[in-house]
């Protein structure tokens, strides 16, 4: 059990549903980070002050002692690190809680219509682009996320399929022979482009806890050029 002192991220939030939802939201996305593969799941208890998290074992839906939990080693150490530092982050990252949202409720639609629009939806929240938005969104999301010219150029081209079947989905547009394609390629990746998002928003914490988010898009262009690329080493390990 690890308690963690609530920041003016939910302080802010006067109502009460949406302070143990935003709680939820980023316990989960906490869990998922770290135990993608497992079956169990984040419970919390918030009572203005402080959030508790426990573990729950999904099979019989009961709380266990951190300690009788079969756990990869170290893994709840870093479920509680990660939760202070984004904890320290939420307030400052203007856009974090709606994409956090969207990325657990991908996690529970799975790759379908749904899954790929709420997926979509979180990873264009950190674009803020107005203009060539497909374009943009492949590119930053790419961007961030991969470090070498050939995993960017391969991230690069499955984002952009991702982007298609979001406006397929929103537009109720027709499934056709390409767009089949696309979604075969999406449900083979669903993983992969899961963890691109987990990762992008986790960069976003880190560039808005000791930035504004009004300096983020500029950033995204200066990485375009060249520029410095923050370091998630600690968080991602």
């Amino acid at each position: 059990m690890v308690s963690l002192t609530a920041n003016s991220f939910l302080r802010l939030i006067t109502d009460a549903n949406e302070r143990q939802q935003a709680a939820l939201h980023l316990h989960k996305f906490a869990l998922d980070y770290f135990n993608p593969t497992g079956l169990r799941t984040a419970a919390f208890s918030f009572d203005g002050n402080s959030v508790t998290s426990h573990w729950v074992d999904q099979s019989d839906l009961r709380f266990h002692e951190n300690e009788a939990c079969l756990l990869e080693p170290g893994s709840w150490e870093k479920h509680a690190t990660y939760l202070k530092f984004a904890y320290g982050s939420m307030a400052n990252a203007q856009v974090a809680n709606v994409a956090i949202g969207r990325i657990c409720r991908a996690v529970r639609q799975g790759p379908s219509t749904e899954g790929i629009i709420d997926l979509a939806i979180a990873l264009e929240c950190l674009v803020e682009a107005r203009a060539e938005i497909r374009f943009q969104f492949a590119l930053f999301n790419a961007l961030i996320s991969q470090e070498s010219l050939a995993e960017r150029h391969d991230a690069f081209d499955l984002l952009q399929s991702l982007y298609d079947l979001r406006s397929v989905g929103v537009h109720g547009g027709r499934y056709d022979s390409k767009a089949n394609k696309k979604m075969s390629e999406i449900r083979k990746n669903w993983d992969r482009i899961l963890l691109i998002a987990r990762k992008n928003v986790t960069y976003y914490l880190l560039f808005c806890r000791d930035n504004k988010h009004s300096g983020w898009s500029k950033h995204l262009r200066e990485l375009s050029f060249g520029g410095t690329r923050l370091t998630l080493e600690g968080i991602h390990d």
